[in-house]
């Protein structure tokens, strides 16, 4: 079947123009009752920036090409704030003001800009104290130096860690919580509960292990063994 774009205007065809073609976003029912209506919400949004009478019969065959995202594709479900989590770009229609596109996306990347700087940041920080205390203790760091050392107030953090790592009782005397991806061990399979956070912590570990990459190239003592 050949693949047309939705948007009023919009000529695109899959058999013609080498582009991407995105589905209308279903409404996910096995995730979790916050997930269900973020995915209603998200789906009502598309069908209201495509602005055209759908039959419901044709809902499963509506896609939607890549010249109408920002960053040529949408985003993910969890990032109700990018512009990206809909189409915003020559809807064929002025419902929409892409000069409020423009100025949501400007806006939307100074957010992930200031939130990766306070990343960058709270993560240099942690790593100066920890130098430090190497080179008190001589250059060797026990892991009962490092847990002291770290130690502080967390109430209301949340800390995440993968399975098998039994540090609860740790952090929680420093007032966090302790988030670790869900076990299948003596279940048949997980609640949609437990799906919903552990899709969560997930997403969340693709941005940690890329901010640790970044400092294990920026920071020497992050390349080699303490000894």
């Amino acid at each position: 079947m050949v693949n047309f774009c939705a948007i009023f205007r919009c000529s695109s065809r899959g058999d013609r123009d080498k582009k991407s073609f995105y589905r209308l976003p279903a409404v996910i029912t096995r995730q979790g009752e916050k997930t269900m209506e973020l995915s209603k919400k998200r789906r009502e949004k598309w069908l209201t920036r495509i602005s055209r009478d759908i039959k419901a019969s044709n809902l499963a065959y509506t896609r939607v090409c890549s010249d109408h995202f920002i960053s040529g594709k949408p985003c993910s479900i969890q990032y109700a704030d990018n512009p990206d989590w809909a189409p915003s770009l020559k809807l064929g229609h002025d419902k929409v003001s892409e000069s409020l596109t423009a100025r949501d996306s400007s806006r939307y990347r100074r957010l992930v800009g200031r939130v990766e700087q306070v990343k960058h940041i709270d993560a240099a920080s942690a790593l100066d104290s920890l130098q430090g205390a190497a080179h008190e203790d001589g250059g060797t760091v026990t892991e009962d130096d490092t847990e002291r050392g770290s130690q502080t107030d967390l109430h209301g953090d949340v800390v995440l860690a993968d399975r098998g790592f039994d540090i609860a009782d740790s952090i929680g005397i420093m007032g966090a919580t302790l988030h670790i991806p869900a076990f299948t061990k003596g279940k048949k399979q997980l609640t949609s509960d437990e799906v919903e956070t552990t899709r969560r912590i997930a997403n969340v570990r693709i941005h940690v292990e890329r901010v640790i990459g970044c400092l294990r190239q920026k920071y020497q003592i992050l390349q080699s063994t303490l000894s």
